[in-house]
């Protein structure tokens, strides 16, 4: 997985806060195979065969899913996930990041303002 651009907080997952105009490759992603990423503003999810997640750069609302709101530089794996769910989709919001399982559950974390999450709490 490779990524470009502004990199202030993280976001291109290299490691840096260098802003590039080329594409980088992300950090932490070596020893997993990457089947789809989604782009929130200035973070980034990977879901892999495996159906886990993996997310880096912007975390002020605990968008990463790592229990913290650090900002990281490289892919860290989603903790919020529990173990039993086998993740088949993501899609990133804003702030927020939305995942779909291959047992039919659907969960979010993250930012949940403005009604986002769908479960009529704004």
């Amino acid at each position: 997985v490779k990524c470009w651009g502004n990199n202030e907080l993280g976001q291109l997952g290299d490691g840096t806060t260098t802003t590039r105009g080329t594409p980088v490759k992300v950090q932490g992603l070596e020893k997993v195979e990457v089947t789809q990423i989604a782009v929130g503003y200035r973070f980034a999810v990977a879901l892999t065969s495996t159906g886990r997640v993996y997310a880096w750069g912007e975390n002020g609302d605990y968008q990463l899913g790592d229990y913290t709101t650090t900002d990281r530089y490289t892919a860290v794996e989603v903790e919020v996930i529990p173990e039993q769910y086998a993740v088949t989709s993501a899609s990133a919001g804003e702030k927020h990041v939305c995942v779909g399982t291959l047992d039919d559950a659907f969960l979010c974390y993250g930012d949940g303002s403005y009604g986002c999450f769908g479960n009529g709490v704004s």
